[in-house]
């Protein structure tokens, strides 16, 4: 082999070992990107499951629904029940329009479904949400309170035919044990 040939050949080599370099460069770049979106959208999640569950308006208005003490009535609009409740309708419907914009998977939505449901079923924020969509009617604002977090939760029901007693039901091994109390069937 002559000089020229070698230097040649010796060119492709150092220019195939830089472009493998290079594409090595890239592909860690790429995994570094894709591991710093893993972590950011867990921190995301993790603020979000922290608010919904140590957020104290917004588990004070849970809690009440739950335990079947929150009253919508002719006092609810004067009542500090009225801002905790607004706080958690509107951080649920934060979730749910996450969720509708494809940024919140299913399956973290599945952290949120069962307190979801919960709220929508309850007879007072019903009445609630009735009176809501009442007033914003008269408003010409031409949308309605808390579209996502209602769209959501109608589609769950439609999705397990209403019934899905899993989703409404507390659990057994959470429920409070009181002996006093009679117990409920299914």
């Amino acid at each position: 082999m002559d000089a020229a040939v070698k230097a040649a050949w010796f060119g492709n080599v150092v220019n195939a070992l830089l472009l493998i370099g290079g594409l090595v460069g890239v592909y860690l770049t790429y995994a570094s990107i894709k591991m710093n979106e893993k972590i950011s959208k867990a921190t995301f999640f993790k603020d979000l499951y922290t608010t919904m569950y140590g957020n104290s308006d917004v588990t004070e208005a849970f809690y009440q629904i739950e335990n079947e003490t929150l009253t919508y009535d002719e006092t609810f609009s004067r009542s500090a029940n009225r801002r905790s409740l607004d706080r958690l309708l509107g951080f649920v419907n934060l979730v749910c329009d996450l969720h509708e914009q494809k940024i919140l998977t299913q399956h973290e939505m599945d952290f949120f479904s069962y307190r979801m449901i919960r709220i929508f079923r309850n007879k007072n924020v019903q009445g609630y949400l009735g009176f809501l969509k009442t007033a914003y009617g008269h408003t010409e604002a031409g949308t309605n309170p808390f579209p996502s977090f209602i769209a959501y939760c109608e589609s769950i029901q439609k999705r397990n035919g209403h019934g899905d007693r899993h989703l409404v039901e507390r659990p057994a091994a959470l429920a409070p044990v009181d002996e006093a109390a009679p117990t409920r069937t299914a």
